[in-house]
């Protein structure tokens, strides 16, 4: 989970506890860490502390580096991970570039905990048969 709102992390983390599949493997609050968490850089380096995620959730707008950045530098590994972009603005041209960068889905930040309730069960399923989806929620 990568978000530089605390509050906005609470939410998520009270979210997610609610379900049986997921669980928060780790958290950071700018896009830098979230390239450190996933490069296993400085303390990241213990995987069985920091383990690897199955699915990202993104923050676009955040400090040292956006969403979008993170996002491309996770295209550049090859192997993109799941990532649901979470935005407090859901405009066309920000849904494109995020898509076009590898995203699953884009949630607008208003409606969050409504979205990811309706969107979890999607994302398990998608995760177990190893495809991709663009899950869109505008609220």
């Amino acid at each position: 989970m990568v978000d530089d709102s605390c509050d906005d992390r609470f939410f998520l983390k009270e979210l997610i506890l609610k379900t049986t599949r997921f669980r928060i493997v780790g958290e950071v609050e700018d896009g830098e860490r979230a390239i450190s968490y996933l490069r296993g850089d400085n303390e990241f380096g213990d995987r069985s502390k920091w383990p690897f995620p199955d699915l990202l959730l993104l923050d676009l707008t955040m400090p040292l580096k956006t969403g979008f950045e993170v996002l491309a530098w996770m295209r550049r590994l090859g192997q993109p991970i799941p990532t649901i972009i979470l935005s407090g603005a859901c405009l066309p041209e920000d849904i494109a570039r995020c898509r076009a960068l590898g995203a699953w889905g884009f949630v607008k930040k208003t409606p969050l905990h409504q979205a990811l309730k309706e969107m979890l069960p999607k994302i398990e399923e998608a995760l177990e048969q190893g495809g991709s989806i663009f899950l869109l929620h505008e609220g």
